[in-house]
């Protein structure tokens, strides 16, 4: 990582395999802006640099940081389920949606 910050860079592609995944292969805008701050730091940017660049806080980028070092690219994809599970089973929803057609009918 070009000027140090306490913590190095991993390399796990080269900046062009990188490169390719932002324009190409990525879509996902989360993965992409998570991308472009590797990418920065790909370039010698330092690790503010690089947050000032994509906008995030620098406890969030160190925290990009590590998980690229331990995971690679697979790391910058969300971790999260989607949200809480929904109250109503499936024949219920099924059931609220024909009232509401129903009531706007």
């Amino acid at each position: 990582m070009g000027r140090k910050q306490g913590k190095e860079l991993v390399r796990h592609v080269t900046l062009e395999e990188l490169n390719k995944m932002v324009k190409k292969e990525e879509k996902s805008v989360r993965v992409i802006e998570r991308l472009y701050f590797i990418r920065h730091l790909y370039k010698g940017e330092t690790l503010k640099e690089a947050c000032d660049k994509v906008d995030i806080t620098e406890p969030t980028g160190y925290a990009w940081l590590k998980s690229w070092n331990n995971q690679g690219y697979d790391s910058l994809v969300p971790a999260f389920s989607g949200g809480p599970k929904p109250k109503l089973g499936n024949d219920e929803r099924i059931e609220m949606k024909r009232l509401l057609e129903e009531k706007d009918a």
